[in-house]
C-alpha cells in the first residue's frame, strides 16, 4: 500500500480543484450525519447484468454529497493486472509512478457498488446520474473526528513535538487536524454548552493570568524548561513547562528525578 505522504495533490498531473471552505462544511456535515447514523436513502440491489448496484429509495436533491469513496490506497503500478472492477482513481500524476488509486477491496463502503456503471450502452447512461469528483481537501491534511479519535490524535502530536500533554485542550474535541507539510494544526471543540464560553480575549483569571490569542509557540531551549507563546502582535512570553504538565507526567518526572 502506499503511504499517507504519497497522497500529495500538487503531484495532480494540471492541478487539481480545491474544495472551497463553504464546500468543507457541507463536508463535514455530511461526515457528522454519517456518524449519527443519518445515510442517503440508497439500496444495493443486485442486476443479473451489471452485478450489484445502488438505487435511490427515495428522491434526493441534485447536487447533494452521497458519500466519500473509502478504501486502501495503492500505487496504480500495483494494481495493473488486478482485476478488481471498483478502483477508482485518487491521483493521477505526471509521473505515472506516483498516481494512486483507492482499492475497497479489503475496507469500503456504499461507493464501491455505485461505481463502474456500464457508461458504452444507451440504457447504461441513462442510469448514471451520479458523479465522482476528487478535490484538494485542506491540502491533503489529516482529519480525525470524534472525542476518543481526537484525544489520541492530539497525544501523539504532542509527544511528536515535544510539548506537554496539557498544553492543549483536549476535552470535548469533535475534530482534529494536521498538514505535515506546512505544520498547520487546528482542533475543533463541541457545540457551547451553558456555563462555558470559548475563544475569549483579555480576560483576567484571579488577577494571575492574562489569556490572550496565540498564533505560535515552541520549546526553544529544552534546557531551560519553558514553552514561548507568541500573539498575533508579535509579543511573546515563557512559561514553565511544568505549569502545562498533567498528574501524570508530574508524577512521572518526579520518579524520575527520584531516581537520578
Amino acid at each position: 500500500m502506499a503511504p499517507r505522504s504519497a497522497n500529495r495533490p500538487d503531484l495532480e498531473k494540471g492541478g487539481m480543484q480545491v474544495l472551497t471552505k463553504e464546500d468543507i462544511e457541507t463536508l463535514n456535515l455530511c461526515k457528522s450525519m454519517m456518524d449519527r447514523g443519518e445515510c442517503p436513502p440508497l439500496m444495493v440491489v443486485f442486476d443479473p447484468q451489471e452485478g450489484f448496484t445502488v438505487e435511490a429509495d427515495k428522491f434526493i436533491k441534485d447536487l447533494t454529497i452521497i458519500t466519500e469513496y473509502v478504501g486502501d490506497v495503492d500505487y496504480l503500478k500495483s494494481r495493473e493486472n488486478d482485476d478488481g472492477d471498483s478502483m477508482m482513481t485518487l491521483l493521477c500524476a505526471a509521473n505515472p509512478a506516483q498516481s494512486l488509486v483507492i482499492c475497497p477491496d479489503k475496507h469500503g463502503n456504499i461507493a464501491r457498488f455505485i461505481n463502474g456503471i456500464n457508461n458504452h450502452s444507451p440504457d447504461g447512461k441513462k442510469k448514471q446520474n451520479l458523479k465522482c469528483v476528487r478535490f484538494n481537501v485542506n491540502g491533503g491534511a489529516e482529519i480525525v473526528y470524534g472525542a476518543e479519535e481526537c484525544h489520541r490524535h492530539s497525544i501523539e502530536l504532542l509527544e511528536e513535538l515535544g510539548f506537554p500533554k496539557g498544553v492543549l485542550p483536549l476535552q470535548d474535541l469533535e475534530e482534529c487536524g494536521r498538514v505535515r507539510e506546512t505544520g498547520f494544526v487546528w482542533m475543533k471543540q463541541k457545540a457551547p454548552k451553558k456555563f462555558k464560553m470559548k475563544k475569549m480575549t483579555g480576560i483576567k483569571s484571579k488577577q494571575m493570568f492574562l489569556w490572550v490569542p496565540i498564533i505560535e509557540m515552541s520549546i526553544e531551549d529544552p534546557a531551560s524548561k519553558k514553552i514561548h507563546f507568541k500573539t498575533p502582535m508579535g509579543i511573546g512570553k515563557s512559561f514553565p513547562i511544568t505549569a502545562f504538565m498533567t498528574d501524570e507526567e508530574k508524577q512521572q518526572k518526579q520518579l524520575e528525578q527520584s531516581i537520578e
